[in-house]
């Protein structure tokens, strides 16, 4: 499960640490313009949580990334 925050993503991975999840990825700044962490809930669960940091063109994600980035279905 992922959810996408307006902010304080790392208040909320110290909040999940201190409720008892494991935190399996700290949070850091990411190359398609988020901050983001994960962590596993106390039952075992996998969660991501992510906060943009910058709104990205699909051509600079693709650029800073690798990978291609398309929008809908097309």
């Amino acid at each position: 499960m992922h959810v996408q925050v307006k902010n304080g993503v790392d208040a909320l991975c110290e909040r999940a640490r201190a409720a008892g999840a494991s935190i399996e990825r700290e949070p850091a700044d990411q190359a398609y313009g988020d901050r983001s962490f994960t962590c596993a809930d106390p039952e075992g669960h996998t969660w991501s949580f992510g906060q943009t940091l910058e709104l990205m063109s699909h051509e600079a994600m693709t650029s800073a990334t690798g990978h291609t980035v398309k929008a809908g279905l097309d």
